[in-house]
């Protein structure tokens, strides 16, 4: 059970970085890349702003963009990029 655990764990990493790494190619402002959901266990806030952080569940991951829920005026925001970019780093 605990193989299993790991594995998915490294799945949800691959699979997050590919919408981080999509993101940071086409310039949008990331706000949180997150393994797991929940409460935060660990976090590391680099110097633009971005979050890294591990979450007590393992279940799941996120990338976090700026603008993605609501209107953003800066050009880096999620809503504010082109739509073919938006829809790649969806995929």
């Amino acid at each position: 059970m605990q193989n299993i655990l790991y594995i998915l764990l490294v799945m949800i990493t691959v699979h997050e970085f590919g919408h981080y790494t999509a993101g940071r190619i086409f310039g949008f402002k990331i706000e949180e890349f997150a393994i797991g959901f929940g409460p935060r266990l660990y976090s590391r806030k680099k110097a633009d702003g971005e979050v890294f952080s591990v979450r007590a569940l393992p279940l799941g991951g996120f990338c976090a963009f700026a603008g993605e829920d609501e209107d953003d005026g800066a050009p880096a925001a999620f809503n504010n990029k082109k739509p073919w970019q938006r829809i790649v780093v969806l995929v």
